[in-house]
């Protein structure tokens, strides 16, 4: 029993890493998911909307009106870090000195581009460009942070080996006693040369146990970009991406 749910466990590893893997592979990104967290993207982007980027998609070829996420070039003066942000690409311009490409963005609700948020902007501050968004699934991705992400995963897990274990149940053993035959046969004992037919029915079946075993960042400044909050959930969250304009 136990070694079965041992390879069952295994399977189910096995398939969060080939999806795991699939991810990197088809986005670049180890983690491409995101959540809208404010709305200087409004109308085109609204808070808690779920977006999708890829960073297979490169710096050299991004063009004017495409909506990206990146870090920015300076850090937060109140946090002292870089913060992630989403916004469209209004410009691009290259570098006479090094011929380096350097992008302004600028969100939609805002009236213009920020300074030291929406540029400058280069390659290694891009993260990817959006390619997909889910209006409003940040919302559930959001209530499942930690610690409910892992409770709801250990739940999965415990139906799931339930429902397999319960598709192959494990065959009963079958003993038989010792001094008596099977249903249906005559045992015969001498005494004194006289003999004697019994019928004996004995059967004494084993009976197999089931056990049922119960029990899976957000930054923020008063600025007007995109600002990305990041879900340390097993796979489950996203980052939010989103601020408020000015």
């Amino acid at each position: 029993m136990i070694r079965k749910e041992i390879k069952y466990l295994i399977i189910i590893v096995a398939g969060i890493a080939i999806i795991f893997l699939g991810v990197r592979f088809a986005f670049g990104e180890p983690n491409p998911f995101y959540v809208v967290a404010s709305g200087s993207m409004i109308p085109n982007l609204n808070i808690n909307d779920f977006v999708i980027v890829s960073h297979n998609i490169p710096f050299d070829n991004l063009k004017v009106g495409d909506i990206i996420v990146f870090r920015t070039y300076y850090p937060n003066p109140d946090t002292g870090q870089q913060e992630i942000i989403v916004h469209r690409v209004a410009q691009i311009v290259t570098d006479p000195d090094n011929g380096q490409r350097i992008i302004r963005t600028k969100g939609d609700a805002n009236p213009g581009s920020i300074p030291q948020l929406d540029y400058p902007i280069f390659q290694q501050n891009y993260i990817g460009k959006v390619v997909y968004v889910i209006p409003q699934l940040g919302v559930i991705t959001d209530a499942l942070r930690p610690p409910t992400n892992y409770i709801l995963i250990g739940l999965i897990l415990v139906v799931l080996i339930y429902y397999l274990r319960k598709k192959n149940p494990e065959a009963p053993s079958a003993s038989i006693g010792g001094s008596g035959g099977n249903a249906d046969n005559f045992g015969s004992t001498g005494t004194g040369g006289v003999e004697t037919g019994a019928t004996s029915s004995t059967n004494t079946g084993g009976s197999g146990s089931r056990v049922e075993t119960g029990p899976t960042s957000s930054t923020g400044t008063g600025g007007s970009g995109s600002r990305v909050e990041t879900d340390n959930s097993t796979g489950t969250g996203g980052n939010a991406v989103g601020k408020e304009g000015k």
